[in-house]
């Protein structure tokens, strides 16, 4: 006879915590929800969460003891018994004093483990065990954008006059002790220079998913409650308790995380719309793009994958272009997933973003995988749909050598469409190229691509001057490209550029408050792993 729980699974969400008044801060986020014990299991709560297109199944199980290795047991029977698809750690945690506060939110990108050692005279040798963070769920987290999801429940527990939680990613130092000396905590640090956490469970349950026939995702999300040092008391702790499941819930019910990963994901009907929104300078809210859809994609449903990288954007700077870069690497394969599935579904792209970031991410997807383009309307606030056959005024084309030309050395392209790109300004960054190219409209005007015509017209050219400077420059050691223009034409760019004629081709961006201008670049045509992808220029 099928007991009740086993009724209930496959479950999408187990969520896991250490602390009744963990359990009761998810609860309250989940209300209602129906508590079922099957035989010698624990107690489980089960409730369902409506996410975009998707309802999930989720239970939430409180762990009968602390630390890792009855973590690990406890929740390796919840696996066996709810066969989540996904399992997360929510709850309290010490934060690194310096690198958060108290009060914020904190993601494990890794859990290192510092218990395993070897004593040898006079010290102990730690040998630590890491587990990483699953990739899906960390790159969706990282795009999840929480400026809206803290409320008056967490007003309420809020001390003293501080803000929002801010939210930060980092490893974890997981151990079984209870941590209240700071000379500890910094010999924790030594483990990795960019710890943000220590806690005691979530090594334990991520072994447990690691480790499970079905192999669950893993995530832990955490609130800082003090920093483990003598100064630890319990003034933050209702916050952060309240803090890391508000967060948690509100980043499930996003919708956010890719439907090819959960058991009771909504398949896309008939009629629906895969939209990318990606930004890298300011939110642009989805129902912006519900709003301007044009009548062929009106009725139809939108499951919309966010890249969002803009509380990188500080100071009218991009912070870290390798943490943007990372947040957009798995696209390809999340989009992969719905179109394999899914092959009649058209897919839209809504973008604003750093200019190499727009070509890495075209670059990516290559042209295997067709996109319909939307631009940014500034003074109406709504994308505009490129499509039809206006044509458009033909681009122009400066510098390109008739006959081959051996020589080694760098290639210069400027791409000024949108307005001139002059000469002193990049060669100092290239001073002394074999070839330098210009392709550009005369005169230059913003919004100058207005339809699918004239955007494939212009890439025609583009891949053109592509396949001139590859048989023309045979001993080209690295191309240089400076872009102004729209953003859907630099990603249609980007989809042009081959993975097998072309290589090294480095992309730049512009920022007025540097100098040079052109103070960073990306080699999109090398791995985001490689030491050279990013390029920076200092004077």
């Amino acid at each position: 006879m099928e007991s009740a729980v086993e009724s209930l699974k496959p479950v999408d969400f187990l969520i896991v915590t250490a602390l009744q008044e963990e359990r009761e801060a998810v609860l309250q986020q989940l209300e209602p929800f129906e508590p079922v014990r099957g035989g010698e299991s624990p107690i489980y709560y089960f409730c369902t969460l409506p996410a975009a297109h998707n309802v999930y199944k989720i239970a939430i199980m409180q762990l009968p003891q602390m630390g890792n290795v009855a973590a690990a047991v406890d929740v390796t029977q919840a696996i066996a018994e709810l066969n989540p698809a996904c399992v997360l750690m929510v709850g309290i945690a010490a934060g690194i004093r310096g690198k958060v506060d108290l009060g914020d939110v904190i993601i494990a990108t890794q859990l290192i483990y510092y218990e395993q050692g070897k004593i040898i005279p006079k010290e102990l040798e730690i040998r630590p065990l890491t587990i990483p963070a699953d990739a899906v769920l960390l790159h969706s987290v990282e795009n999840y954008s929480a400026d809206e999801c803290w409320n008056d429940t967490l007003c309420e527990h809020t001390p003293n006059s501080r803000g929002i939680p801010t939210i930060h990613f980092g490893p974890f130092a997981v151990g079984e002790k209870v941590v209240a000396a700071g000379s500890y905590v910094v010999n924790l640090v030594k483990l990795h220079p960019k710890l943000i956490g220590v806690e005691m469970e979530s090594y334990g349950v991520a072994a447990a998913a690691a480790s499970a026939f079905s192999r669950p995702r893993f995530l832990a999300i955490r609130g800082v409650s003090d920093f483990a040092d003598e100064q630890k008391s319990d003034e933050y702790r209702q916050y952060a308790t309240t803090a890391a499941a508000t967060f948690a819930i509100s980043f499930l019910s996003s919708g956010i995380i890719p439907p090819s990963i959960i058991h009771t994901a909504a398949s896309p009907k008939v009629g629906t719309l895969i939209a990318i929104r990606h930004l890298s300078m300011e939110h642009i809210p989805s129902h912006t793009i519900v709003a301007s859809l044009p009548p062929k994609f009106a009725s139809l449903d939108v499951t919309e994958i966010l890249i969002n990288q803009t509380d990188l954007y500080i100071e009218d700077r991009l912070s870290d272009p390798l943490a943007a870069v990372r947040r957009q690497t798995l696209l390809a394969s999340h989009l992969d997933d719905l179109l394999n599935a899914y092959p009649a579904t058209p897919v839209a792209y809504f973008g604003i973003a750093h200019i190499p970031l727009l070509f890495y991410l075209g670059y990516s997807l290559t042209t295997k995988r067709q996109l319909h383009f939307f631009e940014f309307d500034r003074y109406a606030s709504r994308w505009n749909y490129l499509h039809g056959k206006q044509r458009g005024p033909r681009l122009q084309l400066e510098g390109m050598p008739a006959l081959p030309i051996n020589e080694a050395g760098d290639v210069l392209i400027r791409v000024s469409i949108t307005h001139t790109i002059r000469l002193p300004e990049v060669s100092e960054i290239i001073p002394s190229p074999i070839v330098s190219v210009h392709l550009y409209l005369e005169p230059p005007k913003r919004d100058a691509v207005v339809s699918e015509y004239q955007l494939h017209n212009y890439g025609i050219q583009f891949r053109q001057m592509l396949d001139d400077v590859h048989e023309l420059l045979p001993n080209r050691r690295c191309t240089h490209i400076f872009y102004a223009g729209p953003a859907s034409l630099a990603v249609y760019f980007g989809q042009l550029i081959s993975h097998t004629v072309d290589r090294d081709i480095v992309v730049y961006n512009y920022t007025a408050k540097d100098s040079p201008g052109y103070s960073w670049g990306l080699e999109i045509t090398a791995s985001s792993e490689a030491s050279g992808f990013l390029i920076r220029y200092r004077k």
